[in-house]
């Protein structure tokens, strides 16, 4: 059976809310257009959240589903369907779930931040790309400084916090070839957990 009526060219990122009533979708009614939707369980009804004219890509949610986090990208030209995610400078912006139009920036500067993976205590692991440099931070969107959680370790990318938040796991090749580590939440003790070409 179909979780729901509503018609998607293509759907992707699904992530369950805390109270397990409904999903949230990176989804597009037509070429290139991803939006975030909820779709209600079981009754599978859907809703846009986002209804502007940007695309968006990446989203994660705190364990209590009250603020989600989202790469946004551009329209370069107005009526098409050609989306685009920068490759020059992209930030974090976080917003409540229920009013996304209330948003906060999280992350600033001239790299490229993205892929925000939130701790069980409201912080957030993300990457952080430097000109070539692609590495691992924590920061607290409500104040506070950066730490920096990997260095000189290869490319470090795909943070996931574990569920009792003591861990992150991470594809990194600073081995040689990707694959997957696990690290402590402060970023000590980085453990390889495979050893082929993993993601």
């Amino acid at each position: 059976t179909y979780f729901s009526s509503q018609k998607f060219r293509y759907l992707s990122e699904v992530t369950w809310l805390a109270d397990g009533r409904s999903v949230l979708v990176l989804a597009g009614e037509r070429s290139g257009a991803g939006n975030i939707w909820q779709i209600s369980y079981p009754t599978g009804e859907a809703q846009k959240i986002t209804n502007d004219s940007n695309g968006y890509s990446g989203i994660s949610l705190t364990a209590d589903s009250n603020l989600l986090a989202a790469l946004q990208g551009t329209n370069s030209d107005q009526g098409t369907t050609s989306w685009t995610f920068p490759t020059g400078i992209t930030n974090i912006w976080i917003a409540p779930i229920n009013d996304a139009a209330r948003v906060s920036q999280v992350t600033s500067g001239s790299d490229r931040n993205f892929r925000p993976s939130w701790t069980r205590d409201g912080k957030m692991v993300y990457v952080k790309d430097s000109g070539g440099n692609i590495d691992l931070y924590l920061v607290d969107p409500r104040g506070g400084s950066p730490r920096q959680l990997t260095l000189n370790s290869g490319s470090n990318d795909y943070p996931a916090v574990s569920p009792d938040g003591r861990f992150i796991v991470f594809t990194s090749n600073r081995t040689g070839a990707s694959s997957i580590w696990r690290m402590d939440i402060d970023g000590s003790n980085p453990t390889q957990l495979t050893s082929k070409r993993d993601f």
